[in-house]
């Protein structure tokens, strides 16, 4: 039986090859595995113990949501230093370490560029090209509106609002209130913002990609 190709599996093809069941990983090590989830419990459970002291005046509560939100910014703070390890690991070396890592997927990408250019036409190409490096644009775009300038200064609010947290509980006594929400709401944007930067660049490979695959193909006529 004949497989008929149509437009759309310029797309399909892509992502067959290049998504791994179509997840994103958003960690490299086991480090960052732990830090980036446990960063996701604490906070969850911060906010959990949190409205439940604002009902309940337990203090002990209190305590615990406060010290799961510091412990969610320790590790969101974790998460990005164990980000930057491997990059200075490559300081040693850094044309060697950084190319290392493009010739782990040279063939399977000119594979792709070659199955590509062979098997759709360059108006498919083209337009596939532009919706992905305009959703990578509109990605960025969104993370700006969320975060602002947050992706710019990094970790600084986070360790900020959580050592302004604790000195308020030292002086006044805990009362989860305005420190503790702001502490959690950068922590949230913080880690999201991480996952679609990271959405957005490899939407920025596959749209060279179909760039390349567009020349090769425009190259044959």
């Amino acid at each position: 039986m004949i497989q008929i190709i149509t437009p759309k599996d310029a797309i399909t093809v892509v992502l067959a090859c290049k998504t791994k069941n179509f997840r994103f990983k958003f960690y490299e090590t086991p480090i960052q595995r732990i830090t980036f989830f446990g960063s996701i419990v604490f906070i969850v459970i911060g906010i959990i113990t949190g409205l439940c002291f604002r009902y309940m005046r337990l203090e002990w509560l209190g305590w615990l949501a406060l010290v799961c939100v510091a412990s969610s910014s320790v590790l969101a703070v974790a998460y990005q230093v164990a980000q930057m390890v491997p990059e200075i690991v490559k300081l040693k070396n850094p044309e060697r370490e950084t190319s290392n890592s493009l010739v782990e997927v040279f063939n399977t990408d000119m594979d792709l560029i070659h199955q590509l250019s062979t098997s759709f036409e360059p108006q498919h190409l083209s337009y596939a090209r532009a919706m992905y490096s305009n959703m990578a644009k509109h990605i960025r775009e969104r993370i700006g509106l969320l975060v602002g300038a947050l992706d710019k200064i990094g970790i600084v609010p986070v360790a900020v609002t959580a050592y302004l947290s604790y000195a308020k509980a030292m002086k006044d006594g805990i009362s989860f209130g305005p420190y503790e929400w702001i502490g959690i709401s950068f922590v949230c944007l913080y880690l999201l913002a991480i996952r679609m930067t990271s959405t957005a660049q490899w939407m920025e490979h596959i749209a060279e990609l179909y760039a390349h695959a567009y020349t090769v193909r425009t190259s044959k006529v």
